[in-house]
This record gives structure tokens, sequence and C-alpha cells, in this order.
């Protein structure tokens, strides 16, 4: 986009190419001064919101790393921290948002950050991998039937009521681009 204004660029544009240059220039040396920030920012840009320690989960960085890029991020106006009302006790989640995030964004969010927390979500995280990787790639499937999630479920799933932990573990197939027949 920005290299076909450069382009499309003639004298006669009351932009100057040169100044519009400087300034992304500027803009691309802030972010890219530290690693760290640049992976929460690209990272922030592709899931649009996220709690610190799914960001943390998920780029495999020190909390404390993530903390600080986020805090520069939110300092140089690219990103915004969103404080959803909880209605449940305990500490509330504190969402890191891009500018112009839509508010499902922080829905999923804050879905990803309770799950994160969750005992069971590890064990939906396994069910679901070893469901795809033992089941459906060795048969070439891309679909899946609620009775066959529950059988597989129950085989390897140990510790907890396996229809909770077959309901997530359909709702995580279906993200993934799986179709679940109920």
């Amino acid at each position: 986009m920005l290299f076909d204004f450069f382009l499309s660029y003639d004298n006669s544009n009351s932009v100057d190419p040169e100044s519009v240059l400087r300034g992304f220039f500027s803009f691309v040396e802030k972010i890219c001064v530290s690693g760290v920030r640049r992976e929460v920012f690209v990272h922030l840009l592709v899931v649009r919101a996220s709690c610190a320690l799914m960001l943390q989960r998920d780029l495999g960085l020190s909390v404390a790393s993530v903390y600080r890029g986020l805090n520069s991020l939110v300092e140089l106006g690219l990103v915004e921290r969103v404080m959803p009302r909880r209605d449940g006790v305990g500490r509330p989640y504190t969402i890191f948002a891009v500018r112009g995030y839509r508010p499902e964004d922080v829905v999923e969010a804050l879905h990803r950050a309770s799950a994160g927390r969750s005992p069971v979500y590890s064990e939906v995280r396994k069910v679901t991998q070893l469901i795809l990787e033992e089941y459906l790639e060795p048969r070439g499937l891309e679909e899946i039937s609620w009775k066959e999630i529950l059988r597989e479920t129950q085989a390897y799933c140990k510790g907890f009521y396996s229809g909770d932990v077959a309901r997530l573990v359909a709702r995580e197939l279906s993200q993934t681009g799986v179709k679940v027949w109920w």
C-alpha cells in the first residue's frame, strides 16, 4: 500500500513523500528497538487482544519481558489497556488490545485467558492434539462427530469429567477448521 503510493506519486500531490517516508521509518524504529516489543506487537496485530499471561505462553517469553513490551507499546499509543467488568470474585484480567479493536476481540481474549488458567484446559489441549494427530490426520479426515469426540476423550482423558472436556475439545477442533457434527 505504501509502496503503491510512492509508485503513483507525481508532483501535483500535496503530500510530500519524503516526510511520509521519514514518519513511517521513525514509527518502525520505535517498534523495532526491542525484539520483545516487536514480537508482542506483531502477535497482538494477529490476535487483536490478549492478556499478558497468554502472550507469555504464546510467545515463550518471560512475564517481565512481556509487560515491558506491553507498557512501551501503551506509551507509544499503539496498544490500549482494557479492563472489562468482572462479575465473579478475584482480580479482573487486564486485556491489552491494539487500537481499533472490536468488542468481540476482547471477549475472545477473556475466554482464552480464563481457559488458559483452568487445569481442565491443559487436558483439553492434550486431547485435541491427540485427536488431530492420531485420529483425523492419519485418516485424512476434516470432520468428526460428537460421539467420536466423546469416545476419544473418554479414552485419553483421566481425572476430569469427560463430557465437559469433550465439549471444550469440540470447540477447539472447530476453531482449527475441523467440522464438528453434533
